[in-house]
This record gives structure tokens, sequence and C-alpha cells, in this order.
């Protein structure tokens, strides 16, 4: 557990071994630097995979962040070399926005600008189901039933999928329009979140496994008249977590950080990058619980790894 891999978008990826005290760059030799995903093989954690390639895009496509990738690396030796899956060296991997692994490790799908692509034999080969035409962003498998899993897009739509994402189902009660982010809840896994940006971030929810969504109670805003925690970027920077043992505690991110322990009825703003120079800078577009994480040895929300561009 204080072992930990972190990805840069330009800069390859990192390792500490002493909980983040000091890091160090493992392969600076891989053909792309550009890492924007990496899941870990759950029965067998010294198999990574890595997704390369970013490009983000604004709503009506007059702003683009793109740093192309070279599909999916694999390592199978904890992360010291890598090697380019054959299969994903084409253009439909030019931009790998998100990787997830199946629970019982069998599957491995990837968010690309031109769906979801599907691999069973662990990366060899992989397969586009044809049920999303949409540039997806993210993606996520139950905690526990590989049967199930979720993703969702660029223009306001989420899927879901209940045979390990062979077919995708359109959900309903989203917005239509704007980057959605998702997350299962972990200790309630019929629980997902939404972060939308719609109306400059509003958060939604799902009881039934991702089929249905609707508008929580509230949605972070900034004091005043700055708008919503999405800024008017969250096609950019757009994070959404759930604490593993408390579905109501969430953290959002976008340009800072929110957190509610209601499920939405109200926030408090928990990062100020203007502020002060020891506050988590802006931009947020990851967010993971530290190793061992159970909810109440680790309590405080600056206890939380972000991952930051």
């Amino acid at each position: 557990p204080t072992t930990w891999l972190a990805g840069s978008v330009s800069g390859g990826i990192w390792q500490t071994t002493n909980s983040g005290g000091t890091w160090a760059p493992l392969d600076d030799f891989m053909a792309n630097l550009a890492v924007t995903s990496m899941v870990m093989q759950p029965s067998t954690p010294s198999t990574i995979y890595a997704g390369t390639g970013e490009g983000f895009f604004s709503p009506e496509f007059e702003f683009t962040s793109q740093i192309q990738g070279a599909g999916v690396f694999k390592s199978t030796d904890s992360g010291v070399t890598w090697n380019q899956l054959a299969s994903t060296n084409n253009s439909t991997f030019y931009y790998v926005n998100r990787l997830a692994m199946s629970p019982a490790a069998t599957t491995l799908l990837a968010a690309t600008e031109y769906g979801v692509s599907r691999s069973t034999d662990g990366g060899a080969t992989f397969s586009s189901p044809s049920s999303i035409n949409d540039i997806v962003t993210d993606l996520a498998f139950h905690p526990t039933n590989s049967s199930l899993a979720v993703a969702s897009g660029y223009y306001g739509n989420a899927w879901y999928s209940t045979d390990s994402g062979v077919n995708w189902i359109a959900a309903t009660g989203l917005p239509g329009m704007g980057r959605v982010e998702i997350a299962y809840a972990p200790s309630v896994p019929t629980i997902v979140y939404a972060s939308v940006d719609y109306n400059s971030g509003t958060m939604y929810k799902s009881s039934d496994g991702g089929m249905t969504y609707a508008p929580l109670a509230s949605s972070p805003a900034y004091p005043g008249s700055q708008g919503n925690y999405l800024g008017g970027q969250g096609y950019y920077d757009n994070v959404v977590w759930v604490d593993p043992v408390a579905s109501n505690t969430l953290v959002v991110g976008g340009i800072d950080l929110w957190r509610t322990t209601n499920g939405g009825s109200s926030w408090s703003q928990i990062s100020y990058w203007q502020a002060s120079p020891n506050s988590a800078h802006a931009d947020h577009h990851a967010i993971v619980s530290l190793p061992g994480f159970n909810g109440t040895t680790i309590t405080s929300a600056s206890d939380l790894l972000t991952a930051l561009a």
C-alpha cells in the first residue's frame, strides 16, 4: 500500500514507494508519454494497463487540448517496463480517456473518441460495440459484479451494460449536453453519481445502477455570481469521487474541490486555488483514495490523493 503509480499527460508514469514522500519516473523510454488512465489487474497486480492520449473539446469545439497517444500499453512487471498493445496501434486509440478492468479480471474496457472498445484476452484483441456512437469520456465496472458497467460521454449522455460491455443501453434523465463523468458508490453500487457540464456544473444521481438519473437537491456553487463548480470549463476538468463506505459523501472537482456528506443537500468548498499557495491547484481530473482508505482511518478531505494535469 505504500507503492503508488501516477500518470502524467505529458510526463509518463511515475512511482513512489514511500506513500508519496518521493517520486521517480518508471520508464522514460515508453513510445508515448501522454498517460491518461491506468488500471491494475485484480488477480495479478503486477499486470498494469496504461491508456495514452488526451483529447478535450469545448462544447462548441472552439478550444481543444490534444496530446495524441499511441494506444494502450501493458506492463507485467509492476510498471518497470511497458509494451504497446499491437491491437491498439491505430487511430481508434489515439485518445484513450479511461480504462476499466472487471473485478473478475476478465474484461478490459477502453473509453475512446470513437466509443467503447472491449478486450477479453489481455488486450491482444479489441472489439468495438456498435451501440455507442459518441466520444466516451468515462466508464467503470460495478465494484463486485463483472456483468455490470456504466459509461458516459461528451454530449450529456450515459449508458449502462448488463453483459460486461458487449452491449450498451442509453440511460435516461440526463440533459443531453455537456461532458459527463460518473462514479459508483462502492458501498451501495446501485447508486451511480454523475457530474455534468450543464449550467456550469450539475450533479445527478442514479438509484438503479445507472439506468435513470435525476438532479441532486443542489450542486456546488461559488459564492456570488461566479457560477457552479465547473466554472465554464467542465469539458476539460470534471471529476466525481464517492467515499468507499459512505454513499452520501462525495467530492467533486472542476476548478476547485467541493464536498458533501448528505448526498448533495449541501456542499462545502474544500480547495481555493487562488487563495493560498498551499491549497490544491486548479483543474482537477482524477481523485482516488489512498491505499487502505476505509472511510474512518483517514477522514480529512486533504488526505485524498488528487491527480492534477
